[in-house]
């Protein structure tokens, strides 16, 4: 109705959008509607089998007062009041954390994990995330006094990882590695790169992966870098800081070259699967041997292989199990 080819149609989000488009690729009845695909800060690699998903009805439904005999009734609950059912029945730390379900019908099988959906073979994939994503939903990730994260001293920091889940025994040599490779970042810096590291970096390289053992060869990976001027510095590369970028809607002028290259590479990917345009260095394809990323910083973008790859290796072991 637009103009466009319904051959050569492409689809993406972001956090919740992303993790929409992992479930879409698994989906049999969508195959062939979509030809590309990609996938910003939501790696979600699995999703909820159907126990846990008529678990999470009931309740909602319990909280409503409805008989699950009667769901009809759900018609005429007010948005509102299904609003506050599902925040009170579900994640306290993600109150609205429902979400697809293997139902046998729309979705037969795992999503991601522990391998790429058929139904996802052949559609090429360009995923990534940020750098800091955590720095939005410090409440949600840390206990206790969240807003004490971003004034953090060594003490401060080695204390949170290792209450985080990191072995006590492994957070110096961690810390090592990081203060090696950027010794001029603060410690609450590293707190955040750390927890995005357990977190979104550790889901888009593990679907990287999967995406190619299933034998693809167009996968492309970028890592968010550029510390925004948002929230007095404070947010850095926040989640949903590259989003904007992608749509052209630039607030600070310093962005501006980073928009084009973002949303260039986004269009280019779109036409061909291949997010090359002459706005950016080489881009290669993400392959296990390389693990070659796009960092997307101001004032300039660049191609790395495998960065921070020994503290990757590290982090891959200790996974938050947190889409962020």
């Amino acid at each position: 109705g637009f103009g466009g080819d319904p051959g050569n149609v492409t689809i993406f989000g972001e956090s919740g959008g992303g993790a929409k488009i992992n479930t879409l690729m698994a989906m049999p009845e969508a195959k062939g509607l979509f030809h590309k695909a990609i996938v910003e800060s939501g790696s979600l690699l699995n999703i909820d089998d159907h126990a846990a998903g008529t678990a999470a009805a009931r309740a909602v439904l319990a909280a409503l007062g409805l008989d699950e005999n009667h769901i009809e009734a759900l018609d005429r609950v007010p948005a509102d009041a299904l609003y506050k059912a599902m925040q009170e029945s579900g994640d306290p730390h993600s109150p609205l954390g429902f979400g697809p379900v293997i139902d046998g019908v729309t979705v037969l099988h795992q999503t991601w994990d522990p391998a790429a959906p058929p139904e996802a073979a052949g559609v090429p994939l360009l995923v990534g995330n940020c750098k800091d994503e955590i720095t939005l939903f410090v409440g949600s990730f840390v206990p206790g006094d969240a807003g004490s994260v971003f004034d953090l001293d060594e003490a401060g920091l080695k204390k949170h990882l290792a209450e985080s889940g990191i072995p006590v025994e492994e957070v110096d040599p961690l810390l090592a590695l990081y203060h090696r490779g950027d010794p001029g970042e603060t410690p609450s810096d590293l707190f955040f790169r750390i927890a995005a590291g357990r977190g979104a970096c550790w889901n888009a390289a593990r679907q990287a992966e999967l995406k190619i053992a299933q034998g693809e060869k167009d996968v492309y990976m970028y890592y968010f870098t550029w510390n925004t001027p948002c929230g007095e510095g404070r947010l850095r590369a926040f989640h949903t800081a590259e989003l904007p970028l992608a749509m052209r809607l630039v607030d600070h002028p310093e962005a501006e070259q980073l928009s084009r290259q973002i949303s260039g590479a986004w269009a280019a990917f779109a036409r061909s699967g291949n997010p090359a345009h002459p706005g950016l260095p080489v881009w290669p394809a993400y392959t296990l041997e390389e693990r070659a990323t796009m960092i997307f910083d101001v004032p300039s973008s660049t191609v790395v292989n495998d960065p921070d790859g020994e503290e990757r290796r590290i982090l891959r072991r200790y996974p938050s199990g947190s889409l962020l």
